[in-house]
């Protein structure tokens, strides 16, 4: 069964690799499967919501920060 993340999440990297010739997509090495490596230069953190109209509302936690920032770091 496929999980709501991987539905999400599926969408977006679908789009990534259809506007790309190459691409390279890594799982960042973190706790949520939220985060993402591509080409090795861009980090990509997605959040998802599963409320049909607008607004969408998103909360970033600290640890969700954290990640982020070691992403910075680490193409930086």
């Amino acid at each position: 069964m496929i999980k709501d993340f991987e539905f999400y999440h599926g969408a977006a990297l679908s789009r990534i690799v259809h506007n790309e010739s190459f691409v390279s997509i890594k799982r960042f090495n973190s706790e949520d499967n939220s985060a993402y490596l591509i080409n090795d230069s861009v980090g990509l953190y997605i959040k998802y919501s599963t409320k049909r109209l607008t607004p969408w509302r998103f909360t970033f936690l600290r640890e969700h920060h954290e990640i982020i920032q070691r992403m910075k770091q680490l193409v930086h």
